[in-house]
């Protein structure tokens, strides 16, 4: 058995991080040059595989529901395509208020992958160790 180098679960609050940093920089600073760069950056962040990444870590909490749990992300990724733009649209009057409510909705995200990442780590402490353990008596 392989041992992983680098986990997903790594790369869930650290993406938020970026794109949390990236939508408040555009926010703070709204020139043509800064919102270019940075929207690179929250394309390459937040739309880079984040989700997929998600998934496979919640596939981790539950090995025994892949399915369900496949089922459930992705309607709630859907509720969500559904209904931000309808908050969004009925703040329109003022774009400054859209760029803020992303700002939130991303900093939201890192706080909870950021308590997504404390509890794997409690979780799958023990096993990592263990596995670790058996990689390392198969090699001997």
């Amino acid at each position: 058995m392989a041992k992983k180098a680098v986990k997903e679960i790594q790369f869930l609050s650290i993406y938020t991080a970026i794109s949390f940093v990236a939508l408040l920089l555009m926010y703070l600073f709204p020139t043509a040059m800064i919102c270019s760069i940075m929207s690179f950056v929250v394309g390459f962040s937040a739309a880079g595989g984040v989700m997929q990444l998600a998934l496979t870590v919640m596939s981790s909490f539950f090995p025994k529901g892949k399915g369900t749990i496949t089922g459930i992300f992705y309607t709630a990724g859907s509720i969500a395509s559904f209904t931000i733009p309808l908050f969004t649209g009925m703040m329109s009057t003022n774009l400054a208020n859209i760029w803020l409510f992303d700002i939130i909705i991303a900093a939201l995200g890192f706080i909870v992958t950021t308590i997504i990442t404390i509890r794997y780590y409690h979780l799958f402490k023990h096993s990592d160790a263990q596995t670790n353990e058996e990689v390392q008596e198969g090699a001997a």
